[in-house]
């Protein structure tokens, strides 16, 4: 091997080392922030009000499918329209629906 191409591949591991070294500083250091995030919003509900802990311990059905269910509830209420026709005892619920004696 001539000394030219031992001087360029020296030249390219010291190089590469020396970027491989840097990434991986790069890596560690957003790792620890990445982990006291999690570990400040973590101790953050721990230090929150009694009423925020109180909210967010609830179960899922309480907090999400209850206000849900009465939400659709309350949309299916608002569709179904009751219109009387003229006096008569029949009640149009929706169109082409009749429901006889209400």
């Amino acid at each position: 091997m001539s000394p030219t191409v031992v001087l360029l591949l020296g030249g390219l591991l010291v190089f590469g080392g020396a970027a491989l070294s840097l990434s991986l500083v790069g890596v560690v250091t957003s790792e620890r922030r990445g982990v006291a995030r999690s570990l400040a919003a973590i101790e953050a509900i721990d230090a929150a009000p009694a009423v925020l802990r109180a909210e967010v311990e609830r179960p899922f059905n309480e907090r999400v499918l209850a206000p849900l269910g009465d939400r659709l509830v309350g949309i299916g209420r608002r569709l179904v329209r009751r219109v009387p026709t003229n006096g008569s005892s029949t009640v149009w619920t929706s169109p082409g629906i009749r429901l006889p004696g209400t």
